[in-house]
């Protein structure tokens, strides 16, 4: 469309008006009117909120960010506002006759948000929302957590809410949780909920957690979430490991051993003597343990292997960057499945093609579980996209619940400039031309389906289609927009067909 000028000619000069104003002198007046109404920007649609219990929560002042929403854009700024991980003890330490470590037992730890934020950034994620809700050292509270997600409900940004510490929660705590954030999603409408299956180690104990989990995680909002299984066994790297987390712990053979016995160096032994004689506490701790391993190359391999050990996590993490990578590669709209999940070397339970059957299709009340399942030769794959909504066929689908959130959360702030506009014929055209022409650049990146606009979606406001004289009265605009949404093709049927000869 061209850009169209209204003028009055008088005699001198160009003078921009309006017709509203009056006209008390000579000269040419033009007026520019525009054609095309405002358009619609879409919203971010995979940034997490990451709830749980951080190293520090510090921006300006000790211990302000905590219960605060903050915005970070990477692991640096992670590290920097929140601190690294939680140094856990090791149970055991194995090392084989050329004193390297073999294997390595650490102690479990509840705090494993600074692991999953790793996988978050691993798996191409970007910018993220933290609510710390607590130090380490400060016993898992349920209590916590729903404050947590109290916070969360006050930004407007966030459109996924995760929370792995939850699944270390006592009793039914996770599920209370869980519950909350469904509640929060249904009520806003802008957010979606990436949950995690307790942990398990076999097939019978990963029974038992996903039947837990059905019986517990209620029948409202369900549509507004999609659970993940199993855990992962993730190459996340600790921070640091320091000498106090295995120094009692190192087994050589079906002996346990010091450090002290792997040498006969008497300069390198006074040294061991002397960390031992200071406190992990002392300024000059870190300095001379550093001194020490450079001197004494065992005592750094130990602790740089130690470093690189797999922690099992559940995978809200790794999947919530899935979900921006998609997002962001491919739109909203695809489905954020058959995606290789970075940085896992194993996972907790195995899943088989039966497994997934009554994960996939929960028969009794349809709370599909989503599975993380390793290939030969394609890798560790996320292999479902259904919601906890699995039998419903407007929101089985992960793709279609997060794609209307996308729309109507855009629509509704590009809608935003008409409240207390003249509620007349002018305004309902302006507003169904722009909704029009946003959903219009959709259809045709492939989020809707049909061969012409009109099969892809509709969009009807005023009267009579979806307004009476009353609703003017009220000063309300009513507006009806009914979309097309791809679905994915979640099973592939190939049909063969022997052909006989022809005599």
């Amino acid at each position: 469309m061209k850009p169209s000028f209204r003028f009055l000619l008088a005699i001198i000069a160009f003078i921009p008006f309006s017709l509203n104003a009056q006209i008390q002198k000579p000269g040419v007046y033009i007026e520019e009117i525009n054609k095309f109404p405002p358009s619609i920007a879409d919203v971010e649609t995979a940034i997490p909120v990451f709830i749980g219990y951080t190293e520090k929560a510090d921006l300006r002042a000790a211990g302000d960010l905590h219960f605060v929403a903050h915005r970070i854009k990477s692991l640096l700024d992670f590290e920097q506002f929140y601190g690294k991980d939680f140094a856990a003890a090791f149970s055991k330490v194995q090392l084989d006759i050329n004193n390297k470590v073999i294997s390595a037992e650490p102690a479990s730890s509840p705090y494993i948000l600074y692991y999953s934020i790793q996988q978050f950034y691993n798996n191409g994620g970007g910018h993220a929302y933290i609510i710390s809700i607590g130090g380490y050292g400060s016993a898992l509270q349920q209590a916590d957590f729903l404050q947590g997600v109290d916070v969360a409900e006050k930004e407007d940004e966030p459109t996924l809410l995760a929370f792995p510490d939850a699944v270390n929660l006592p009793g039914n705590g996770l599920y209370t949780v869980q519950q909350k954030a469904l509640q929060q999603a249904g009520r806003l409408m802008d957010r979606f909920c990436v949950f995690d299956i307790k942990y398990a180690t076999d097939k019978t104990s990963h029974d038992q957690v996903v039947a837990e989990f059905r019986n517990n995680i209620g029948n409202s909002q369900l549509k507004y979430g999609a659970a993940y299984t199993p855990f992962l066994n993730a190459g996340v790297m600790s921070s640091a490991v320091s000498y106090p987390q295995w120094k009692n712990v190192l087994w050589l053979g079906a002996n346990r051993i010091t450090l002290s016995q792997l040498t006969t160096d008497p300069a390198i032994l006074a040294k061991i003597a002397a960390l031992e004689n200071m406190s992990p506490a002392d300024p000059a701790y870190r300095q001379h343990e550093k001194e020490l391993g450079q001197a004494f190359p065992v005592m750094k391999n130990i602790s740089d292997a130690l470093k690189s050990l797999p922690r099992m996590l559940p995978p809200s993490g790794a999947v919530c960057g899935v979900y921006s990578s998609v997002d962001r590669d491919r739109g909203v709209w695809k489905a954020p499945a058959n995606v290789s999940v970075n940085n896992v070397r194993s996972l907790a339970v195995a899943i088989t093609d039966r497994d997934q059957e009554t994960l996939n299709v929960d028969a009794n009340a349809g709370k599909s579980i989503n599975v993380i399942r390793a290939f030969t030769g394609r890798g560790t794959l996320v292999w479902g996209a259904r919601t906890l909504m699995g039998n419903d066929n407007e929101w089985r689908y992960v793709p279609v619940r997060r794609f209307f959130n996308l729309v109507e959360e855009s629509v509704r702030k590009g809608t935003l400039p008409f409240v207390f506009e003249p509620n007349d014929a002018n305004s309902w055209t302006k507003i169904k031309s722009m909704i029009e022409n946003y959903l219009t650049l959709k259809w045709r990146s492939g989020a809707l389906a049909g061969a012409k606009t009109t099969e892809a979606f509709f969009v009807h406001v005023g009267v009579p289609q979806t307004m009476t004289a009353q609703d003017i009265l009220e000063g309300r605009i009513i507006v009806e927009i009914g979309m097309a949404v791809v679905r994915p093709a979640e099973f592939m049927i190939l049909r063969f067909s022997i052909k006989t000869q022809n005599n």
